[in-house]
């Protein structure tokens, strides 16, 4: 119990409301020698947190690259391969979430960052959605930039 209070304060004193930055806008296409992922944070359905908004970190192959408020997005280019995507809630959550997959060239992919449940029992996740899905999702999202570097 004392390790969820902890949590959900450190997501509380974490969390600026929601992204701020400029509306979205698609990025290039990815060329033939990498790949494109974007990670978006929808609003939570969580009360608390749908008030008083909440952030995630993400790191990517070990490499912290910023953090996530709802209704916040970024995109980022990588050389095709294997790569880690790590996320987590508040100002730090361990272990973090950890998605491992293999991303083609020429191939744009989409993660949503989600946190659900109640004030007492909090979830989060990271997953992979579908173009459409997240095409219908990210419209009204703000960029939030990173800080990734191959």
């Amino acid at each position: 119990m004392r390790n969820l209070a902890l949590i959900v304060l450190s997501v509380l004193t974490s969390a600026c409301g929601t992204a701020k930055g400029p509306p979205f806008s698609p990025a290039q296409p990815p060329g033939d020698d990498q790949a494109l992922i974007y990670i978006y944070a929808p609003p939570s359905d969580v009360p608390a947190l749908a008030s008083f908004g909440y952030d995630c970190g993400l790191a990517l192959d070990n490499q912290q690259i910023g953090r996530l408020q709802p209704h916040g997005y970024t995109h980022i280019y990588l050389q095709p391969g294997r790569h880690d995507v790590d996320s987590w809630l508040g100002a730090y959550t361990y272990p973090p979430l950890r998605i491992t997959d293999r991303f083609e060239a020429g191939q744009t992919y989409y993660y949503r960052f989600e946190v659900t449940g109640n004030p007492r029992m909090l979830q989060w996740a990271i997953r992979q959605v579908s173009s459409q899905q997240a095409r219908r999702e990210i419209v009204e999202y703000r960029h939030q930039p990173n800080t990734y570097k191959q």
